[in-house]
């Protein structure tokens, strides 16, 4: 099951929208959508939570969409902005989960381009990325400024894993 804050699946065009949810759950969830094959475009998840109690080993959580094997463009993840810091830096607004965590996307097999992530991830299970998890897309002109919080050793800035066939270009955490 996916929980998305504002479409559990998307096959179409999603252009121009927000979710500005907070959500608690114990299965896949992420911001905006949970499965994406479609586009998304110009859109974001920002200034809510996202609180991931799963006591299993394959329910994951990410800021925007937890699976896209589609298209994802000009679109964010952010805590509230704040005119003193470049980087999200509240207690509020957060990404949260019990097993793996990221910040953007969970899992790529899509195209992600000129997006970015800048929200608190606290996990407190398996792994932490700042951006993507496991990437065997393409990813171009992408950055993470999200704060990694755990009590692990298992922080991954931008990327937990970038398969034989993934394709990271010009990003940076």
């Amino acid at each position: 099951a996916y929980v998305g804050g504002l479409l559990g699946e998307n096959s179409g065009n999603l252009t121009n929208s927000r979710s500005m949810v907070s959500i608690m759950s114990y299965v896949n969830m992420a911001g905006l959508v949970g499965v994406n094959s479609g586009k998304i475009a110009s859109s974001c998840y920002k200034e809510g939570y996202l609180n991931n109690q799963t006591n299993t080993t394959n329910e994951y959580t990410a800021g925007l969409v937890v699976n896209n094997t589609g298209k994802i463009y000009t679109s964010y993840v952010s805590g509230t902005a704040s005119a003193s810091s470049m980087y999200y830096m509240g207690s509020s607004d957060y990404v949260k989960s019990n097993n793996n965590v990221s910040g953007f996307v969970y899992s790529n097999a899509g195209e992600i381009s000129d997006c970015y992530s800048n929200i608190k991830i606290n996990q407190s299970g398996k792994f932490a990325s700042g951006f993507v998890y496991d990437n065997s897309g393409k990813i171009n002109k992408c950055f993470s400024t999200s704060v990694l919080e755990n009590n692990k050793t298992s922080n991954y800035g931008f990327a937990r894993m970038n398969r034989e066939d993934g394709k990271i270009d010009n990003c940076f955490y």
